[in-house]
């Protein structure tokens, strides 16, 4: 049995703040449209359940998810529309042939109005975030699926689901050996709003022109927590290394390299799926791709 758990711990499946707030509902129909930017898969029924004082949906059970929301939150119908829509999404885009049956168990997606509620549910690991996921797997087969949300951050509430749900998704398509951190980091980063993605790619930046970044090698060898002074290159150069292998092909080809790399290590991996010649001549071609890139940005500027 192996366990994923990304950016937090998980604790008790729910809090004794969360089942208090989840207290004086009543059940009623799905209503309300999905508050997001991406299109609905084919509709499916939602069982939900309402609040006794203002008749918002708190608790919404679709094919997938089980989704739980407290007050301040958005509604767990629109939550558990979107969570399905990023599902499909994410099919689309890393394994269109892959066996995508409905999840048994279904992910459970909990919504926190506060960071002490948030952190109640995720340790204190996690008070630096503002989502964290787990999957635990026994036998090949999953067996918790779960990601917390904290709803107080400002804009989208729900800006970290997607990242989230990508850690989700990658632990069903890899049940036997977790991939990378470096690749999982990566992938999941492309999904994250284009101002936190901006962040990442100043502190690669910064860092270039500074202490450097990290050896390809150590970077594909990187298992845990890389410490703290390495935790801003490793994120921004985790990203810059996927995004110019996706852009090399598709995220669905990289999620085959990611499965050869499990299989056979980088190098072979590298050569496989991309031609490249192993970790070193795959950090001269990325820095010779970024030193364009910024030759180009200079050259652009009025």
């Amino acid at each position: 049995m192996w366990a994923l758990v990304v950016l937090a711990a998980v604790a008790s499946p729910m809090s004794g703040i969360a089942s208090a707030a989840l207290a004086g509902i009543v059940t009623g129909s799905a209503a309300g449209s999905v508050a997001a930017a991406c299109e609905e898969p084919a509709a499916a029924r939602l069982h939900v359940t309402r609040c006794g004082c203002c008749g918002t949906v708190r608790f919404c059970q679709s094919p997938n998810f089980v989704v739980r929301t407290h007050p301040g939150c958005p509604a767990a119908d629109a939550v558990a529309r979107r969570c399905e829509a990023l599902r499909q999404q994410l099919r689309e885009h890393l394994a269109a042939q892959g066996d995508w049956d409905r999840w048994e168990p279904r992910c459970e997606v909990v919504l926190h109005p506060t960071r002490s509620s948030y952190l109640q549910a995720v340790g204190p690991g996690g008070a630096q975030t503002v989502g964290s996921s787990v999957v635990r797997l026994r036998g090949g087969e999953v067996v918790v699926r779960r990601i917390d949300l904290l709803s107080e951050s400002r804009g989208d509430a729900l800006s970290a689901l997607p990242h989230e749900l990508v850690h989700v998704v990658l632990a069903q398509l890899f049940p036997d050996a977790a991939p990378p951190r470096w690749a999982e980091e990566g992938l999941a980063l492309l999904y994250d709003p284009a101002d936190k993605q901006q962040r990442h790619r100043d502190d690669l930046r910064r860092a270039l022109q500074g202490y450097g970044a990290l050896p390809m090698q150590r970077l594909f060898l990187e298992a845990g927590s890389p410490a703290s002074w390495q935790r801003g290159v490793f994120y921004g150069q985790s990203l810059s290394v996927v995004e110019y292998l996706t852009a090399l092909g598709t995220r669905e080809q990289f999620v085959r390299f990611v499965h050869r790399c499990t299989a056979s290590g980088h190098d072979a991996a590298l050569r496989d799926v991309y031609g490249i010649d192993g970790a070193a001549d795959l950090e001269r071609r990325w820095r010779a791709h970024l030193w364009a890139a910024h030759r180009g940005a200079v050259a652009a500027r009025p």
